[in-house]
């Protein structure tokens, strides 16, 4: 993704991110992180929405 992504974490699962290329942050509410090729992040279910800035190619995991 390049520019600005807008994901929502569901209820019922957490996601799990994977950095394959770039970088960029995570921005959700009260929070920020960076974020870059090789991190890993576990968004826990009751996060909600959180976007995505950057130059970064993702793998997003629903579980």
């Amino acid at each position: 993704m390049k520019g600005v992504a807008e994901y929502a974490v569901s209820p019922d699962s957490f996601l799990l991110l994977s950095g394959v290329k770039g970088s960029g942050k995570l921005f959700w509410e009260n929070g920020q992180s960076s974020f870059t090729s090789g991190d890993h992040c576990l968004l826990p279910a009751t996060l909600g929405g959180f976007q995505v800035t950057g130059e970064l190619d993702l793998i997003v995991t629903s579980l």
